[in-house]
């Protein structure tokens, strides 16, 4: 049987770990441990707790990251990279055969993978985000629930979609970009800014300094 160690311990421990308990009903997997700094508790959830030296490395072993901050997400994958990622595909969640998905994916319940889109490595699909045909992302990017990635949009690496926000066709976005809730993007933007309204703009606001590549 294949064992899954799980990063995290917070709010989106919480909700990843049923989620993730659901899709496991079914799969030769089973939770074997998870990696906390914050827990002083042996168990958490009646799951045992190690560290990140306690990792094994085994074609047998799956890691899956359940923490919602884009930063500590990018160290935790530089890290580990070379690693087994479980990719999550909830069975509520809508996905279409023609859709590429890359590895440490999650795909949250209800969550519409349309068309043939080309998700990189370790994207977080929460409940009710969407991305459609034609588009491509990179990697490590968080889809808020209720966003939304209609046709042909291009994505690079550490980007966070706000809830409820939008991305219209055929626009993009580089590296390292904060999308506020509810924004609307007509256009393309570069790298590192925050943007807010409908349509987007550029808020001033300390930029992320994240890597864009983690082979």
């Amino acid at each position: 049987m294949k064992k899954i160690i799980i990063f995290g311990s917070g709010g989106f421990f919480k909700e990843q770990f049923y989620w993730l308990k659901d899709s496991l009903k079914k799969k030769d997997y089973e939770i074997l441990a998870i990696v906390s700094k914050e827990s002083q508790s042996l168990k958490l959830f009646n799951v045992p707790i190690i560290t990140e030296k306690e990792i094994p490395k085994s074609k047998n072993i799956f890691l899956y990251i359940a923490i919602g901050s884009i930063n500590v997400r990018a160290k935790i994958i530089k890290k580990f990279y070379n690693y087994n990622f479980y990719t999550l595909i909830h069975p509520s969640a809508i996905v279409s055969k023609g859709a590429r998905i890359g590895k440490g994916c999650i795909i949250s319940p209800n969550t519409v993978i349309a068309g043939d889109p080309k998700v990189g490595d370790f994207n977080v699909f929460n409940f009710n985000s969407m991305i459609s045909h034609d588009c491509v992302t990179g990697e490590n990017n968080i889809f808020s629930p209720g966003s939304k990635v209609l046709g042909w949009c291009r994505m690079g690496n550490n980007n966070y979609l706000g809830a409820g926000s939008v991305m219209l066709p055929k626009t993009s976005i580089g590296n390292n970009n904060i999308i506020g809730a509810n924004a609307t993007l007509n256009r393309n933007f570069k790298n590192s800014l925050t943007l807010i309204g409908t349509p987007a703009k550029k808020y001033k606001i300390k930029k992320l300094r994240l890597a864009t590549k983690y082979k």
